[in-house]
């Protein structure tokens, strides 16, 4: 399986390979109310890639998104608990390292 939607243009970080003891993500399915508020993206991965990641904020709340497009007739949105800016910023270092999926 390929791991790439499309070919990257060198405007993304690198991408890092996952870890094999990777810490697994508790996702759930994304919240509609999230969407409605217009969120702002703070922080995302390459689109070149097949999963996105998306950190998020709206109203002071903190979470980080993931679509999954590795099925190209049904796209699978989750994200993880809402949280306060640490714990995500946490999180996020960890999955854009590859320590955690």
């Amino acid at each position: 399986m390929t791991t790439h939607a499309r070919p990257c243009l060198g405007h993304c970080p690198p991408h890092e390979p996952l870890s094999p003891d990777a810490e697994q993500v508790t996702w759930q399915n994304a919240e509609p109310a999230r969407f409605a508020r217009d969120p702002r993206v703070l922080d995302w991965t390459c689109e070149c890639r097949l999963i996105i990641y998306e950190k998020t904020t709206c109203a002071g709340v903190y979470w980080i998104r993931r679509t999954d497009r590795t099925n190209p007739h049904h796209l699978v949105i989750s994200e993880t608990c809402p949280g306060g800016i640490e714990e995500i910023n946490s999180l996020w270092e960890k999955i854009v390292s590859g320590a955690a999926v």
